[in-house]
């Protein structure tokens, strides 16, 4: 790729050929190094990306549905009635099919060895270098086991269609079972590379790359980020006419439509039950999946997503969310700030009134897990959450079944039963691929 004869005709024959150019000298260095520069590095930065992803993720439940929903990407490699054959084949013999895949490709093996299904995770495991050296797991590492099994089955799940599919079109064009096989993991190893969330330099983008400031912008985003890159390849392929229109159409609907409608059921579950009601959350369910429908992808933009998601809420007549449109990680720092002032003021209360009651413990302690969970990287509120959620199950208070699955007032429309608005922030509202989550922040009150 260095050769002077190449990068002139590169020059010659694309418009923007010295951009691209350069682009591919920054993948390259990049793979080539197999991270980022250690001065590019601000250390204190990416730690408090780590503690994020494993403080918002940790032992929450709601992440495997939303993982699961990846499983359809490979829809648009895939012809999609041999994709549902295939999807339905793997449950004929799920364990040996899975086997399969894993004891075959060294790529899935070493992506849960080395925590590459997160990138804040794998970056937080190379600074553990001495636990690794150990052999040792970091506990924030083993909380997010259920987001790590989510994403395993969103991976075979999507994987075993292209598997199969490529395997029987090798044999029909005479290769043997085994360079059959060979060539379809291949496939399989490709398509999730692409599709599904990644630590690994060559399946990330500019800013990803990046220094730590820049990559603060896209936590939670790395499948976002992909899925973008295909729906606006896609749309771009259809208005200059390259490859066949109805393959650009099903890629752009897959990415930018069915992916964020199927990610925004599994965040908002009661929808798929209300969705033909006729009462207010079924109302607000219907909104909530045309949006997603018609503009689902808009998700996708670095530092603008949240931004123009919110406008089309606004649009559309869903509660808009006030008060930030910063990047994800950016609003943890936000987040951070503010749980330590509400919970700085709440001693301050306590002290005024001159006697402790029982709201003001329950206050004073849910402040300080909010606090606690971005300074330890460990899931403090959401464990205590859970806790409470199961001790009104036993006492007979629980009036949300959801809720034992980890899901928050927020995501089953309580405001309308409790005649307020609460909801989170713009930069941590819920993503296609991604894996955020609203358990553990403070909510900010919306307009009436």
């Amino acid at each position: 790729f260095n050769h002077p004869e190449f990068k002139d005709a590169v020059k010659q024959t694309q418009k923007n050929g010295k951009r691209y150019l350069d682009s591919l000298d920054d993948s390259l260095e990049a793979i080539w190094r197999g991270q980022r520069k250690f001065d590019d590095r601000v250390l204190w930065v990416d730690t408090l990306k780590g503690y994020a992803a494993s403080g918002l993720l940790g032992i929450n439940p709601t992440q495997v549905p939303k993982q699961l929903t990846s499983a359809f990407a490979s829809m648009a490699r895939v012809p999609v009635g041999q994709w549902s054959l295939g999807f339905a084949d793997f449950f004929k013999n799920p364990i040996q099919n899975f086997k399969t895949l894993y004891d075959s490709s060294p790529l899935l093996r070493a992506r849960y060895r080395r925590a590459d299904f997160n990138q804040e995770l794998s970056q937080a495991r190379k600074e553990g270098w001495l636990d690794s050296l150990k052999g040792k797991t970091p506990l924030r590492e083993k909380v997010v086991f259920m987001t790590k099994y989510g994403d395993m089955g969103g991976i075979v799940g999507a994987g075993w269609p292209v598997y199969r599919y490529e395997y029987n079109q090798a044999i029909k064009d005479g290769l043997s079972k085994i360079n059959a096989h060979n060539k379809a993991i291949a496939a399989f190893e490709d398509n999730f590379s692409q599709t599904q969330m990644s630590a690994q330099m060559g399946d990330l983008g500019i800013i990803q790359r990046g220094n730590s400031w820049g990559t603060m912008q896209t936590l939670f985003m790395n499948s976002p980020i992909q899925y973008n890159r295909f729906a606006l390849t896609a749309f771009r392929n259809i208005l200059k006419g390259k490859g066949t229109f109805r393959q650009n159409a099903k890629t752009f609907f897959i990415f930018w439509s069915l992916l964020p409608t199927l990610f925004g059921l599994a965040a908002h579950p009661q929808d798929i039950f209300k969705l033909f009601s006729d009462d207010e959350k079924g109302e607000r369910a219907r909104k909530r999946v045309t949006l997603n429908l018609l503009a689902g992808g808009t998700q996708y933009q670095v530092i603008v997503g949240s931004m123009l998601y919110n406008m089309g809420r606004g649009i559309i007549g869903l509660p808009t969310f006030v008060g930030t449109t910063m990047p994800t990680a950016f609003s943890v720092i936000e987040e951070i700030g503010k749980a330590g002032q509400s919970m700085i003021k709440t001693v301050k209360d306590i002290g005024e009134k001159g006697d402790i009651d029982e709201e003001d413990i329950l206050k004073a302690i849910q402040e300080f897990d909010k606090a606690a969970t971005f300074a330890t990287g460990l899931p403090i509120e959401k464990t205590a959450t859970q806790s409470k959620n199961w001790w009104e199950l036993f006492s007979g208070d629980l009036e949300n079944y959801w809720k034992l699955f980890g899901y928050t007032d927020w995501a089953l429309d309580e405001d309308l039963e409790k005649k307020k608005q609460t909801f989170p922030t713009g930069a941590l509202q819920t993503r296609p691929g991604a894996n955020q989550t609203k358990q553990g922040l403070p909510s900010l009150k919306t307009r009436p």
